[in-house]
Protein backbone atom coordinates (compact mmCIF):
# COMPACT_ATOMS: atom_id res chain seq x y z
CA UNK A 1 0.00 0.00 0.00
CA UNK A 2 1.40 3.53 -0.44
CA UNK A 3 3.56 4.78 -2.96
CA UNK A 4 6.35 3.48 -4.08
CA UNK A 5 8.89 3.37 -6.84
CA UNK A 6 9.88 0.35 -8.80
CA UNK A 7 12.53 -0.82 -11.37
CA UNK A 8 11.54 -3.42 -13.58
CA UNK A 9 13.08 -5.51 -16.64
CA UNK A 10 10.81 -8.28 -18.71
CA UNK A 11 11.71 -10.62 -21.16
CA UNK A 12 9.87 -13.40 -22.85
CA UNK A 13 9.88 -16.76 -22.36
CA UNK A 14 10.06 -18.88 -18.76
CA UNK A 15 13.20 -18.63 -17.29
CA UNK A 16 15.05 -21.90 -15.85
CA UNK A 17 13.67 -22.50 -12.23
CA UNK A 18 16.63 -24.50 -11.14
CA UNK A 19 19.25 -21.73 -12.52
CA UNK A 20 17.42 -19.53 -10.20
CA UNK A 21 17.27 -22.08 -6.58
CA UNK A 22 21.06 -22.60 -8.25
CA UNK A 23 21.79 -18.59 -6.66
CA UNK A 24 19.47 -19.13 -3.89
CA UNK A 25 16.28 -17.82 -4.90
CA UNK A 26 13.26 -18.46 -2.30
CA UNK A 27 10.26 -19.74 -3.58
CA UNK A 28 7.51 -17.45 -2.53
CA UNK A 29 4.68 -19.07 -3.56
CA UNK A 30 2.18 -19.26 -7.19
CA UNK A 31 -0.87 -17.69 -7.17
CA UNK A 32 -3.79 -16.03 -9.95
CA UNK A 33 -4.05 -12.38 -10.57
CA UNK A 34 -6.75 -11.04 -12.37
CA UNK A 35 -6.06 -6.90 -13.60
CA UNK A 36 -8.64 -4.69 -15.05
CA UNK A 37 -7.57 -1.98 -16.95
CA UNK A 38 -9.55 1.27 -16.84
CA UNK A 39 -9.60 3.20 -19.62
CA UNK A 40 -6.18 5.36 -19.41
CA UNK A 41 -5.15 8.62 -20.80
CA UNK A 42 -1.58 9.41 -21.59
CA UNK A 43 -0.12 9.84 -18.56
CA UNK A 44 -1.48 7.47 -15.63
CA UNK A 45 -2.95 3.75 -15.70
CA UNK A 46 -5.11 2.72 -13.74
CA UNK A 47 -5.80 -0.89 -12.54
CA UNK A 48 -7.87 -3.22 -10.09
CA UNK A 49 -5.60 -6.60 -9.19
CA UNK A 50 -8.11 -8.82 -7.61
CA UNK A 51 -5.53 -11.62 -5.43
CA UNK A 52 -6.31 -13.93 -2.76
CA UNK A 53 -10.03 -12.65 -2.63
CA UNK A 54 -8.72 -9.14 -2.09
CA UNK A 55 -9.01 -5.93 -4.07
CA UNK A 56 -5.87 -3.21 -4.80
CA UNK A 57 -6.35 -0.34 -6.41
CA UNK A 58 -3.51 0.93 -8.24
CA UNK A 59 -2.27 4.04 -10.61
CA UNK A 60 1.20 4.47 -11.83
CA UNK A 61 2.42 7.27 -13.98
CA UNK A 62 4.87 6.64 -16.89
CA UNK A 63 8.07 8.04 -16.84
CA UNK A 64 10.40 9.02 -19.74
CA UNK A 65 14.09 9.57 -20.34
CA UNK A 66 15.41 6.70 -18.07
CA UNK A 67 19.29 6.06 -18.96
CA UNK A 68 18.38 2.17 -19.95
CA UNK A 69 15.47 2.27 -23.10
CA UNK A 70 15.33 -1.04 -21.94
CA UNK A 71 13.92 -0.73 -18.25
CA UNK A 72 10.58 0.30 -17.13
CA UNK A 73 10.47 3.15 -14.47
CA UNK A 74 7.40 3.12 -12.42
CA UNK A 75 5.69 5.42 -9.53
CA UNK A 76 2.99 3.09 -8.26
CA UNK A 77 0.45 4.45 -5.87
CA UNK A 78 -1.92 1.58 -4.59
CA UNK A 79 -4.46 1.40 -1.86
CA UNK A 80 -7.02 -1.44 -0.96
CA UNK A 81 -10.68 -1.15 -2.56
CA UNK A 82 -14.27 -3.60 -1.33
CA UNK A 83 -15.83 -5.66 -3.99
CA UNK A 84 -18.82 -2.37 -3.87
CA UNK A 85 -16.33 0.30 -4.83
CA UNK A 86 -14.77 -1.84 -7.63
CA UNK A 87 -18.33 -2.68 -9.41
CA UNK A 88 -18.39 1.04 -9.29
CA UNK A 89 -15.68 2.37 -10.53
CA UNK A 90 -15.72 0.16 -13.18
CA UNK A 91 -19.63 0.95 -14.31
CA UNK A 92 -18.00 5.03 -14.08
CA UNK A 93 -15.08 4.13 -16.55
CA UNK A 94 -15.43 1.33 -18.43
CA UNK A 95 -13.13 -1.58 -19.37
CA UNK A 96 -9.77 -0.91 -21.19
CA UNK A 97 -9.04 -4.70 -21.27
CA UNK A 98 -8.20 -7.87 -18.95
CA UNK A 99 -4.79 -9.20 -18.09
CA UNK A 100 -4.60 -12.47 -16.35
CA UNK A 101 -1.67 -14.65 -15.38
CA UNK A 102 -0.23 -17.26 -12.94
CA UNK A 103 2.01 -16.10 -11.62
CA UNK A 104 5.59 -17.64 -9.67
CA UNK A 105 7.67 -15.74 -7.26
CA UNK A 106 11.32 -15.88 -6.23
CA UNK A 107 13.64 -14.05 -3.61
CA UNK A 108 17.18 -12.95 -4.70
CA UNK A 109 18.69 -10.50 -2.49
CA UNK A 110 18.24 -7.14 -4.56
CA UNK A 111 15.45 -8.04 -6.72
CA UNK A 112 12.30 -10.13 -6.43
CA UNK A 113 11.79 -12.50 -10.19
CA UNK A 114 8.31 -13.31 -11.33
CA UNK A 115 7.23 -15.76 -14.12
CA UNK A 116 4.24 -15.22 -15.65
CA UNK A 117 1.77 -17.41 -17.62
CA UNK A 118 -0.67 -14.75 -19.48
CA UNK A 119 -3.74 -15.54 -21.07
CA UNK A 120 -3.32 -15.11 -24.84
CA UNK A 121 0.19 -13.67 -24.48
CA UNK A 122 2.02 -16.97 -23.31
CA UNK A 123 5.34 -16.42 -20.82
CA UNK A 124 7.57 -14.09 -19.58
CA UNK A 125 10.16 -13.25 -16.83
CA UNK A 126 10.11 -10.16 -14.54
CA UNK A 127 12.48 -8.93 -12.22
CA UNK A 128 11.74 -5.72 -10.39
CA UNK A 129 13.81 -4.14 -8.09
CA UNK A 130 13.90 -0.47 -5.47
CA UNK A 131 16.86 0.75 -7.77
CA UNK A 132 19.13 0.74 -10.75
CA UNK A 133 21.93 -0.77 -9.08
CA UNK A 134 19.69 -3.59 -7.48
CA UNK A 135 18.37 -4.39 -11.23
CA UNK A 136 22.10 -4.07 -12.73
CA UNK A 137 23.37 -6.50 -10.29
CA UNK A 138 20.49 -8.97 -10.50
CA UNK A 139 20.64 -9.36 -14.12
CA UNK A 140 24.20 -9.62 -14.03
CA UNK A 141 24.02 -12.68 -11.39
CA UNK A 142 21.41 -14.28 -14.04
CA UNK A 143 23.33 -13.35 -17.59
CA UNK A 144 20.69 -11.02 -18.81
CA UNK A 145 21.49 -8.55 -21.22
CA UNK A 146 19.81 -5.20 -22.95
CA UNK A 147 18.99 -6.99 -26.19
CA UNK A 148 17.26 -9.38 -24.18
CA UNK A 149 14.78 -6.95 -22.78
CA UNK A 150 11.48 -6.07 -23.64
CA UNK A 151 9.85 -2.60 -22.47
CA UNK A 152 6.08 -3.48 -23.25
CA UNK A 153 3.69 -3.76 -20.65
CA UNK A 154 1.09 -6.72 -20.54
CA UNK A 155 -1.57 -3.68 -21.32
CA UNK A 156 0.31 -2.48 -24.21
CA UNK A 157 0.79 -6.28 -25.83
CA UNK A 158 -3.40 -7.00 -24.87
CA UNK A 159 -3.93 -4.16 -27.05
CA UNK A 160 -1.82 -4.99 -29.75
CA UNK A 161 -2.96 -7.95 -30.51
CA UNK A 162 -6.68 -6.70 -31.71
CA UNK A 163 -8.35 -9.57 -30.78
CA UNK A 164 -11.21 -10.76 -33.04
CA UNK A 165 -14.64 -10.86 -32.03
CA UNK A 166 -14.80 -14.24 -31.73
CA UNK A 167 -12.03 -14.58 -29.06
CA UNK A 168 -13.37 -11.12 -27.22
CA UNK A 169 -17.02 -13.66 -26.65
CA UNK A 170 -14.59 -16.21 -25.32
CA UNK A 171 -12.87 -14.00 -23.08
CA UNK A 172 -16.38 -12.81 -21.56
CA UNK A 173 -17.61 -16.11 -21.91
CA UNK A 174 -15.15 -17.31 -20.00
CA UNK A 175 -15.04 -14.78 -17.60
CA UNK A 176 -18.22 -15.37 -16.36
CA UNK A 177 -18.83 -19.01 -16.45
CA UNK A 178 -14.71 -20.02 -16.07
CA UNK A 179 -14.96 -20.71 -12.61
CA UNK A 180 -17.87 -23.30 -13.00
CA UNK A 181 -16.17 -25.20 -15.54
CA UNK A 182 -15.18 -28.51 -12.97
CA UNK A 183 -18.13 -28.46 -11.47
CA UNK A 184 -20.04 -28.91 -15.45
CA UNK A 185 -17.28 -30.87 -16.72
CA UNK A 186 -17.41 -33.35 -13.80
CA UNK A 187 -21.37 -33.35 -13.64
CA UNK A 188 -21.66 -34.26 -17.27
CA UNK A 189 -18.93 -37.03 -17.22
CA UNK A 190 -20.67 -38.34 -13.99
CA UNK A 191 -24.46 -38.50 -14.82
CA UNK A 192 -23.59 -39.61 -18.66
CA UNK A 193 -21.22 -42.58 -17.30
CA UNK A 194 -24.53 -42.96 -14.48
CA UNK A 195 -27.25 -42.94 -16.23
CA UNK A 196 -25.85 -45.33 -19.42
CA UNK A 197 -24.44 -47.90 -16.67
CA UNK A 198 -27.45 -47.86 -14.87
CA UNK A 199 -30.15 -48.04 -18.31
CA UNK A 200 -27.56 -51.05 -19.43
CA UNK A 201 -27.89 -52.93 -16.41
CA UNK A 202 -31.58 -51.93 -15.67
CA UNK A 203 -33.22 -52.48 -19.19
CA UNK A 204 -35.33 -55.61 -18.72
CA UNK A 205 -37.05 -54.04 -15.38
CA UNK A 206 -40.37 -51.65 -14.96
CA UNK A 207 -38.94 -49.23 -12.79
CA UNK A 208 -35.53 -48.46 -14.83
CA UNK A 209 -36.94 -45.13 -16.18
CA UNK A 210 -37.72 -44.00 -12.11
CA UNK A 211 -34.26 -45.28 -10.69
CA UNK A 212 -32.54 -43.78 -13.29
CA UNK A 213 -33.90 -40.51 -12.56
CA UNK A 214 -33.47 -40.82 -8.53
CA UNK A 215 -30.22 -41.90 -9.14
CA UNK A 216 -29.17 -38.75 -11.40
CA UNK A 217 -30.86 -36.55 -8.60
CA UNK A 218 -28.96 -38.16 -5.83
CA UNK A 219 -25.86 -38.09 -7.58
CA UNK A 220 -26.46 -34.58 -8.39
CA UNK A 221 -26.70 -33.71 -4.74
CA UNK A 222 -24.01 -35.97 -2.75
CA UNK A 223 -21.19 -35.73 -5.93
CA UNK A 224 -21.78 -31.94 -6.12
CA UNK A 225 -21.46 -31.56 -1.91
CA UNK A 226 -18.22 -33.76 -1.63
CA UNK A 227 -16.98 -32.05 -4.79
CA UNK A 228 -17.32 -28.70 -3.47
CA UNK A 229 -16.16 -29.51 0.07
CA UNK A 230 -12.72 -31.33 -1.52
CA UNK A 231 -12.05 -27.93 -3.53
CA UNK A 232 -12.72 -25.96 -0.56
CA UNK A 233 -10.05 -27.64 1.62
CA UNK A 234 -7.67 -27.52 -1.68
CA UNK A 235 -8.05 -23.97 -1.84
CA UNK A 236 -7.86 -23.20 2.03
CA UNK A 237 -4.60 -25.44 1.92
CA UNK A 238 -2.79 -23.05 -0.80
CA UNK A 239 -0.56 -20.17 0.46
CA UNK A 240 -1.99 -17.09 -0.02
CA UNK A 241 -5.76 -18.05 -0.77
CA UNK A 242 -8.59 -16.47 2.07
CA UNK A 243 -11.14 -18.17 3.03
CA UNK A 244 -13.52 -16.28 0.83
CA UNK A 245 -11.58 -17.28 -2.06
CA UNK A 246 -12.04 -20.88 -1.31
CA UNK A 247 -15.78 -20.58 -0.48
CA UNK A 248 -16.34 -19.07 -3.88
CA UNK A 249 -14.58 -21.78 -5.63
CA UNK A 250 -16.26 -24.01 -3.65
CA UNK A 251 -19.64 -22.56 -4.46
CA UNK A 252 -18.86 -22.57 -8.33
CA UNK A 253 -18.45 -26.19 -7.75
CA UNK A 254 -21.26 -27.10 -6.31
CA UNK A 255 -23.85 -25.09 -8.60
CA UNK A 256 -21.51 -26.54 -11.74
CA UNK A 257 -22.00 -29.84 -10.75
CA UNK A 258 -25.54 -29.75 -9.12
CA UNK A 259 -27.63 -27.34 -11.47
CA UNK A 260 -26.04 -29.13 -14.98
CA UNK A 261 -26.94 -32.82 -14.28
CA UNK A 262 -30.12 -32.54 -13.55
CA UNK A 263 -31.00 -30.83 -17.18
CA UNK A 264 -30.15 -34.91 -17.57
CA UNK A 265 -33.76 -36.25 -16.07
CA UNK A 266 -35.73 -33.92 -18.90
CA UNK A 267 -35.23 -36.36 -21.91
CA UNK A 268 -35.23 -39.42 -19.36
CA UNK A 269 -39.07 -38.26 -17.61
CA UNK A 270 -40.35 -37.20 -21.24
CA UNK A 271 -39.17 -39.72 -23.69
CA UNK A 272 -38.90 -43.62 -23.83
CA UNK A 273 -35.61 -44.92 -21.55
CA UNK A 274 -33.77 -45.78 -24.86
CA UNK A 275 -34.20 -42.50 -26.44
CA UNK A 276 -33.69 -40.30 -23.37
CA UNK A 277 -30.49 -42.19 -22.91
CA UNK A 278 -28.73 -41.01 -26.54
CA UNK A 279 -30.40 -37.69 -26.33
CA UNK A 280 -28.78 -37.03 -22.92
CA UNK A 281 -25.52 -38.25 -24.37
CA UNK A 282 -25.95 -36.24 -27.50
CA UNK A 283 -26.67 -33.11 -25.03
CA UNK A 284 -23.50 -33.75 -22.74
CA UNK A 285 -21.25 -33.97 -25.66
CA UNK A 286 -22.24 -30.49 -27.35
CA UNK A 287 -21.86 -28.90 -24.07
CA UNK A 288 -18.51 -30.85 -24.02
CA UNK A 289 -17.37 -29.53 -27.22
CA UNK A 290 -18.45 -25.94 -26.46
CA UNK A 291 -16.57 -25.87 -23.05
CA UNK A 292 -13.68 -26.97 -24.76
CA UNK A 293 -13.91 -24.33 -27.67
CA UNK A 294 -13.90 -21.67 -25.39
CA UNK A 295 -11.40 -23.16 -22.96
CA UNK A 296 -9.36 -23.46 -26.57
CA UNK A 297 -9.88 -20.23 -27.57
CA UNK A 298 -8.51 -18.14 -24.51
CA UNK A 299 -5.59 -20.93 -23.42
CA UNK A 300 -4.41 -20.34 -27.47
CA UNK A 301 -4.98 -24.02 -28.20
CA UNK A 302 -5.98 -25.60 -31.09
CA UNK A 303 -9.79 -25.88 -30.62
CA UNK A 304 -9.92 -29.47 -33.00
CA UNK A 305 -7.37 -30.68 -30.73
CA UNK A 306 -8.52 -29.81 -27.34
CA UNK A 307 -12.29 -30.90 -28.17
CA UNK A 308 -11.39 -34.29 -29.65
CA UNK A 309 -9.34 -34.59 -26.75
CA UNK A 310 -11.99 -34.15 -24.14
CA UNK A 311 -14.57 -35.58 -26.40
CA UNK A 312 -12.78 -38.80 -26.54
CA UNK A 313 -12.27 -38.74 -23.01
CA UNK A 314 -16.13 -38.54 -22.41
CA UNK A 315 -16.87 -41.17 -25.14
CA UNK A 316 -14.16 -43.40 -23.51
CA UNK A 317 -16.14 -43.31 -19.96
CA UNK A 318 -19.50 -43.78 -21.67
CA UNK A 319 -18.24 -47.06 -23.56
CA UNK A 320 -16.84 -48.26 -19.91
CA UNK A 321 -19.97 -47.55 -17.89
CA UNK A 322 -22.15 -49.26 -20.73
CA UNK A 323 -19.82 -52.33 -19.93
CA UNK A 324 -19.75 -52.59 -16.74
CA UNK A 325 -23.62 -52.18 -16.58
CA UNK A 326 -24.15 -55.07 -19.08
CA UNK A 327 -21.34 -57.22 -16.52
CA UNK A 328 -23.68 -56.30 -13.75
CA UNK A 329 -27.11 -57.57 -15.57
CA UNK A 330 -25.19 -60.76 -16.43
CA UNK A 331 -23.68 -61.62 -13.53
CA UNK A 332 -26.69 -60.69 -11.72
CA UNK A 333 -29.77 -62.06 -13.27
Amino acid sequence: MGERMEFQAKRYGEFSVAKLLEHNAEFLGENVQRDTFFRDDDEIIWRIREEGGACMLSHEHKHSGHSSEKFRVREVHESVVSADEVSQLLAKHGVLTTVVKTRKRFHLPLALVTIDEVEQLGSFTKLRAENEEGLRTTMLLLDWHDDDLMTESYLTLMQKQCQSKCVQLAMRWHDRIGELTFGICSGILTALGLLVGMAVSMAQSTNAKLAVIAAIITIAVADSGSDAFGVYMQRRGERGVSRATALRYAFSTLVGKFGFPLTFVVPIALLPLNIGVWVDIAWGLVALSILSTEQAIVARQSICKTACRNIGLAVAIIVFSAIAGAAVDKIFT
